[in-house]
């Protein structure tokens, strides 16, 4: 089953505002990325409930890991990204995005040298 379809199997119904077009577009870049043998942690900020960091999960190569960062807890989270994707290497870290300096593993969770193959950022505005 190609990845796109597993996880619209599995994780379609997930809350979020992760949409079709996009889930269908980051699908092929990953997957363009693993062809051209093009590696890198993936690093998320912004996870809410792991909506579109269960496609990240899917698409985690074996010598990389993610790394999930919100303000907010990331228990829901790491259910949905533990069922994508058992066997990944992740990092959760919940954190305002701002004080990430504090915590040098975020780009580099496993070596010095490893680099980010693929990061995201997901902003939710709220006002008074």
């Amino acid at each position: 089953m190609k990845r796109f379809d597993e996880y619209m199997k599995h994780f379609s119904d997930v809350d979020g505002w992760f949409q079709t077009p996009a889930i269908a577009i980051w699908d092929s870049l990953l997957s363009y990325q693993q062809e051209q043998r093009i590696s890198g942690n993936l690093l998320e900020i912004g996870v809410w409930k792991g909506k579109s960091a269960a496609m990240a999960a899917l698409h985690c190569q074996a010598d990389d890991a993610c790394v999930f960062v919100d303000a907010m807890p990331l228990e829901d989270a790491k259910a949905s990204i533990s069922q994508a994707a058992p066997g990944v290497t992740c990092h959760y870290l919940q954190e305002q995005s701002q004080f990430l300096a504090r915590h040098p593993f975020i780009l580099l969770p496993k070596a010095p040298g490893v680099s980010v193959g693929f990061m995201w950022i997901i902003c939710c505005l709220t006002g008074a």
